[in-house]
Parts: C-alpha cells; structure tokens; sequence
C-alpha cells in the first residue's frame, strides 16, 4: 500500500482534485478523515516544544521551531493520547453526518477507527490511519491510500522523510481567487456564518506557498506542485502529470464531475461558490473591491510573484489600497475575530513598513508566518 496526501488552501481545488483523484481504480483517497488526528499531532508537539505557536489558534496555525525530522518516529503518544484522537475523529464524523454533510464518513469509518488506530509515535498513527482508510475503501492491494486536508504543509515534510511511501501532491491557487471565492461568492447562503478576515486569508495563503516550496526543494521526486488555474484550463495535461507522478495509468481518469461521488454514495454536486462561471475567468476581477484587491495583493505579493501570478497594482497603489482598507468586525465568523487576524492600525504599521524591504526575512510573508510572541 502506497500513501497520498492532497493538501493546498481552502477554495484552491482540493475537493474537485480529490474526487478526481479518487475515481482512478487504483487510487482511494478520502475526504478530510484525519483533521483532527493532525490537530491532535499539533497539541502534542505543543506539549513537547516543537511548536512555535500555540495550536489553539484558528485552524491549528503553528509553526515548527525547526526542520527536526526526528519527532514522527520519536515522539512518544500515549495510550490516552491515542483514545482521545480517535474518539475526536468519530465525533467529527458524527456531527457531519447529523448535519447532512455529503462527504461525511459512514458508520464503518468509526467502527474501524474504534478497533485499529493504533501507535505510540506519529508515524505509526499516521501508518494506522492509512490502514484503516484502506480497509474503509477496499482498496487493491498495491494501490495508492490518500487523504485530503488543508493546512497541514508544516507538518508534512517530517512525515515525507519518515515514511518513504507517502507522497504529496499540493494545489495553489491565486489569492485573489481564494478571497473572491470565500468573502464574495453568488448567494449569501454560501458563508451564512461570516466572512473570513483578509488577513486570515492573506497569513494562510503566504503560509502554504512557503512549506509548499519547501517541500518541493527537499522531495523534488516525491512532491507534485499544481495550480488551480492550469487544472481548469487544461484538465487533461495535468491529470498526465498526476499520472506520471503516481505511476499509474492516465486512460481510466472519469470523463469529468458528472462521474464523482461523494462518500456517502451519492453524485456529487459540486461546491462553487460562482456557479455558473468559468473557474478560469478570474472572477476576482468583477467582485472583490478595489481596497480588498490591493490588501491580498499587499500582502501576499512576494508569493504571488514567486508562483508566477500577475499584480494588478503597482506596490504604491496596493499599499494605498491596503491602508484603506476597513473590516467591520461584526461582519466576521466570531472565532476569527481577534487581534492578529484582523487588520487594524498595528497591522498595517507592522506590514507598512516591512514589506519595501528586499530582505526575506522581513517582507509580510516571513512575518505573517511567524507568531509575534513564539
């Protein structure tokens, strides 16, 4: 059994690549089973020193303290740690499917996660995970065993030099997108909750482009780089790819999203947030407004660059753009509505100031992606 992980940012494709991935005879990989199982792996790295930030934070942001590759096979988990992650596991299967979630895990999951996960360091976790993902799926032997998660690149590159089967494939996608597609998509049903912070958005984004980078330098020939924007334009060449890194044959690929399935059985409907429109279209350009746009671009300008995506603005206008820039708290999902993933005045004279710097270790990504009091 070989191992996958599909990762990126939310609102980059994940989801369409996983159930493409997934209809491939020889590929099972599942929809966001082991969140809390890295959630878990986060808590006790915190526990033991190896976090920089504390991973309460929204979405588990945490940062390792350094490139140790030592703690998947070193870190000791105990038998209470182990009962814990797996009853969180089925706890969040259980609430998804009370909330009538098409990709929530059946029954079977939790009966399996209840008798086979197993482990005393994160490595044999993980391996466990894998296996009982396997047996939930049926997969054949010999064939790829995958899970797909966002943000979880800082942990992934530990796990990569550990285990010598697994292998990642990682998805981009233009910020600007990712901002129009969760803050300004075509029906409010879409986020009844709230809107995101930009710079929630902006941290995320920088973030993921810096490990997904890392992790391309250090594994060339185990890690697969793609963008949203050329999946979209050209579906064919980048399965090809997909294929190529896998090893596997390009002619059983499904002709396309009528043939996904969610895991409760059932065809998928699909999850844009701009029906309707061409993924490809850069809707970005009609819907976010222009303080929005200059903001992302602000912020994340040195990745954009750096992963081939074209400014808009000038770094005087985006600047401007960026101080400009008002969020209305009220308007936010109430977790996210605290300081440092907001943009208020030390925000923006912290990122004023830093960003003209041709240093790396002071433009906005390097200081969004480390916690202010480690």
């Amino acid at each position: 059994m070989k191992h996958l992980v599909l990762c990126g940012t939310y609102r980059s494709g994940t989801t369409i690549l996983q159930k493409t991935i997934d209809r491939h005879p020889l590929c099972s990989v599942v929809h966001q089973p082991a969140l809390p199982l890295f959630l878990g792996l986060r808590r006790l790295l915190h526990d033991g020193g190896f976090l920089a930030s504390n991973p309460s934070d929204p979405m588990g942001i945490s940062f390792l303290r350094d490139r140790d590759d030592h703690w998947p096979s070193e870190l000791a988990i105990g038998r209470y740690d182990v009962a814990k992650i797996a009853n969180e596991l089925i706890e969040l299967q259980q609430r998804l499917r009370a909330a009538g979630e098409e990709d929530a895990l059946p029954v079977t999951f939790d009966e399996l996660v209840t008798k086979r996960l197993t482990g005393s360091t994160p490595s044999q976790l993980l391996d466990s995970l894998f296996g009982i993902l396997a047996e939930y799926r049926r997969a054949p032997a010999g064939s790829w065993v995958g899970l797909k998660e966002v943000y979880v690149e800082e942990l992934l590159a530990p796990l990569v030099a550990t285990d010598r089967t697994l292998r990642i494939v990682h998805i981009i996608r233009d910020p600007r997108g990712v901002l129009a597609s969760r803050n300004y998509p075509i029906g409010a049903s879409r986020n009844p909750d709230g809107l995101h912070p930009l710079l929630f958005v902006g941290r995320m984004w920088t973030t993921a482009a810096q490990y997904r980078r890392e992790l391309k330098a250090r594994f060339a020939d185990r890690v697969l780089l793609l963008s949203f924007e050329e999946m979209v334009a050209d579906t064919p060449k980048t399965l090809a790819r997909v294929s190529s890194f896998l090893e596997i044959g390009d002619e059983f690929w499904s002709t396309g999203p009528s043939e996904f399935m969610t895991e409760q059985g059932g065809r998928w409907r699909g999850n844009s947030s701009h029906p309707g429109q061409s993924p490809a279209s850069q809707t970005w350009r009609s819907v976010l407004p222009v303080e929005a746009l200059g903001a992302i671009e602000w912020i994340c300008r040195h990745e954009m660059t750096s992963e081939g995506y074209e400014l808009s603005m000038s770094s005087e206008q985006a600047l401007n753009a960026f101080l400009d820039y008002q969020e209305d708290a009220n308007r936010l999902v109430p977790w996210t509505r605290r300081p440092g993933l907001m943009i208020d005045d030390r925000i923006k004279k912290e990122l004023s100031g830093r960003a003209n710097s041709v240093h790396p270790t002071d433009h906005p990504a390097h200081w969004l992606s480390r916690p202010a009091n480690p």
